[in-house]
């Protein structure tokens, strides 16, 4: 299955847009981009985490939310796997940079973490 089976499957789930649009859009798609933009969205919750949190010590907080974000992040490259390999088209290039990109943004989280270290 390839891009047409893709922009199938996204029509017959009630998505107007294809795999095409994505692509027009300018959005750079790359594992470094695409782990950066993972890791920038999860990891701008954390104040709002602290916030909902106050009894928790920022060391606490932190570990909690980035376990928190983890286990989301996880997830979601399980089932991009289970969903691309349904499709069969999770091999070569597209397996090698889904896990190039789940390494990148577990490097990601760990320059989060040690960013608060270094500022102690």
């Amino acid at each position: 299955i390839g891009r047409e089976g893709i922009n199938e499957v996204l029509k017959d789930s009630g998505v107007e847009s294809s795999v095409e649009d994505a692509y027009e859009s300018g959005l750079d798609f790359s594992s470094e981009a695409t782990a950066e933009r993972i890791v920038s969205f999860s990891t701008q919750f954390l104040g709002s985490y602290r916030e909902q949190n106050p009894e928790m010590s920022e060391e606490e907080s932190l570990t909690s939310f980035v376990d928190i974000i983890s286990g989301g992040i996880e997830q979601g490259f399980s089932e991009a796997k289970d969903i691309l390999g349904s499709l069969k088209v999770l091999e070569g290039d597209t397996a090698s940079d889904i896990d190039k990109t789940y390494e990148l943004v577990q490097e990601g989280l760990q320059s989060f973490v040690d960013s608060f270290s270094d500022a102690e």
